[in-house]
């Protein structure tokens, strides 16, 4: 026996479910103060299907680490090379050089994982604070090659 007897009723239950799960996925997250931020990376650079981002990560007991993210949206594999100079509030910079080759379509990151570590995207910080303001600058005025 069926609790809804037409198909207009049947109609109205399968969409009100429908728009209820809709909704629950679709509402945006919402995070207290002092709550992990849910995407900690910040855009250093976007060019030709190439995403640089960064992280001041606390991998080690107080030791705060810079974390390189690479994105290549492009369908060609591309050769990186570029410096970041970090500068802490205390005034003192530290300045780092990466090569990297990402393949097309593909993400490589650093972060505190063992293979975070072993990317070659990681870099320990002297006098890091998650305050510290990361530049990127790339060697002989290109982003990346083919």
């Amino acid at each position: 026996m069926s609790i809804f007897t037409n198909t207009n009723q049947r109609f109205a239950l399968v969409a009100a479910m429908l728009a209820t799960t809709f909704i629950s996925f679709t509402s945006p997250v919402k995070t207290a103060p002092g709550d992990p931020v849910v995407n900690p990376w910040t855009m250093l650079h976007r060019q030709d299907g190439i995403g640089i981002f960064y992280d001041i990560q606390d991998c080690l007991k107080d030791n705060l680490l810079l974390c390189i993210k690479l994105v290549n949206d492009s369908p060609q594999t591309k050769k990186l090379r570029f410096r970041t100079e970090v500068l802490h509030p205390d005034g003192s910079m530290e300045t780092f050089n990466f090569i990297k080759t990402i393949e097309p379509y593909s993400l490589l990151k650093a972060d505190c994982t063992e293979a975070g570590r072993q990317s070659g995207l990681l870099r320990a910080l002297k006098h890091g604070s998650e305050n510290s303001v990361v530049t990127i600058h790339f060697n002989e005025g290109a982003t990346a090659s083919n």
